[in-house]
């Protein structure tokens, strides 16, 4: 699956998210999952499998109510994480 691999490859290299520098964590996912060709809507659902447990519940969350449109999730993800980055 190129999901999966994308994901690995995601965790390998960033590691999981942990609610810090959410811009840049979400960059480098995005253009991992886009060379894998994986569709919006998975890269959205598969998200969850990269944070930290700590948070998991609240993303999954979020994918729930924004599970649609990368762009839209995204920008709610970095609303929701932004004032992390800055402490």
């Amino acid at each position: 699956m190129l999901a999966t691999r994308a994901l690995h490859a995601i965790v390998e290299k960033l590691d999981q998210f942990d609610d810090r520098d959410i811009f840049k964590y979400l960059k480098k996912y995005k253009k991992k999952m886009e060379l894998n060709r994986v569709s919006e809507r998975e890269m959205i659902s598969t998200f969850e499998l990269v944070v930290v447990p700590e948070i998991k519940e609240h993303v999954k969350g979020l994918i729930e109510h924004f599970n649609n449109n990368w762009e839209v999730f995204s920008r709610e993800m970095k609303e929701e994480y932004f004032l992390e980055d800055n402490d």
